[in-house]
């Protein structure tokens, strides 16, 4: 999954947390790496493995790399489900 950027991103991260824990199904999500927000915190931070990525991230449209790159630094975040067993 790939959260959409601004505002709706927490609600975005909330709804896909909120849904592994209901279903009990596994996430992996790109998001930005913004550690210091209510999101990482309440829905990531010990609730998730992550994995922090070197650089930022380049887009590519029709083939062609972005000048810019990223904004912020990335991490993909996995929910992992819990084990029947």
């Amino acid at each position: 999954m790939n959260n959409p950027y601004g505002r709706a991103g927490k609600d975005w991260i909330r709804k896909a947390y909120l849904s592994h824990v209901k279903y009990n199904v596994s996430g992996l999500a790109l998001i930005f790496a913004k550690t210091d927000t209510a999101a990482f915190h309440d829905y990531i931070f010990k609730k998730a493995e992550i994995c922090f990525l070197r650089g930022r991230i380049h887009f590519f449209k029709d083939g062609k790399e972005s000048i810019q790159p990223a904004p912020y630094p990335s991490c993909f975040v996995f929910w992992r489900a819990k084990d029947f067993g």
